[in-house]
């Protein structure tokens, strides 16, 4: 039986009512395992709490490509 409480879509497809950020660097080849731009837009589409976020001139790691852009990122995230 659903829960009548939780309404978004999450990544592994359970139901969620968290909000959710989505990063990936634009370089990130998207190999085995990983998101893809593809993947990432259609959770948020599907998911009224996810917000994505393609980080410039970053790959896998791109927390440690682009600390500045990914801190402020979360920091705004976080502060909603």
């Amino acid at each position: 039986m659903e829960n009548p409480n939780h309404v978004g879509q999450g990544l592994e497809g359970r139901r969620t009512s968290i909000p959710q950020l989505i990063t990936r660097g634009e370089a990130d080849t998207g190999g085995a395992g990983r998101l893809t731009d593809m993947t990432a837009s259609h959770c948020v589409s599907r998911d009224p709490y996810a917000q994505y976020e393609l980080i410039p001139r970053a790959g896998h790691q791109a927390h440690q490509d682009q600390p500045e852009i990914f801190n402020e990122l979360l920091l705004d995230f976080l502060s909603r």
